[in-house]
């Protein structure tokens, strides 16, 4: 089941001013960032647990595609419209 499965609401709002757009724009852009910047540590943190625990050569391969992933989130614009 994909996570989004487990999100059955759905919000409408008439926003009545440019002032309470502003205001829901910059909650939505917090979130954003909270998330980017929890997402960059879980997913250092599981590059340095798979280094801990590996015997022998480390997949770089994916050490490297994990970072660039790291890279992506960190740096991407992913505004859509």
């Amino acid at each position: 089941m994909a996570y989004s499965d487990n999100f059955n609401h759905e919000i409408k709002m008439d926003l009545v001013n440019e002032g309470q757009e502003f205001i829901v724009r910059m909650f939505m852009k917090n979130g954003e960032l909270l998330f980017r910047e929890r997402l960059v540590a879980w997913l250092e943190k599981d590059i340095a647990e798979y280094l801990s625990e590996v015997d022998g050569e480390p997949n770089q391969e994916w050490i490297d595609g994990v970072r660039y992933v790291i890279h992506i989130v960190k740096e991407g614009n992913f505004d859509v419209g």
